[in-house]
């Protein structure tokens, strides 16, 4: 079992969302998180709490072991309305294609500099 915590790669504001504290009414920013494939796979499966990131012994314990959040009564439903779906941070292309493109842009410059610069010859002593 992976006990490493569940850590976003990605944390922004949410400019739309806040949550509000139902004793006090005060209003605090929600923040959008965005994690691997693999974290939110273990989040989803409730091997990870979805308010602080902990591994867990087992798939949704009735609370969190560090923050004790209700897992096994909110998870699931809060992973449902939270999930955005998957996206792409950074270049979409594979490493082998960033590789070969940057393969071909030093055998361009490497001809560039093979040429010569000028076509007319001078001859020297003359």
């Amino acid at each position: 079992m992976d006990r490493r915590p569940a850590v976003p790669v990605v944390v922004e504001p949410d400019g739309v969302r806040f949550r509000v504290d139902t004793r006090t009414g005060q209003k605090y920013q929600e923040y959008e998180q965005v994690y691997t494939e693999y974290d939110a796979g273990r989040i989803r499966a409730g091997y990870c709490c979805i308010h602080c990131g902990e591994a867990q012994e087992r798939p949704f314990p009735d609370k969190c072991s560090v923050c004790h959040f209700p897992m096994k009564e909110k998870q699931a439903q809060q992973f449902a309305e939270q999930f955005e779906g998957y996206t792409t941070i950074g270049s979409s292309r594979s490493l082998e294609e960033l590789r070969a493109e940057d393969e071909e842009a030093k055998e361009r410059a490497r001809r560039q500099l093979e040429k010569p610069t000028s076509s007319i010859w001078v001859p020297r002593g003359v």
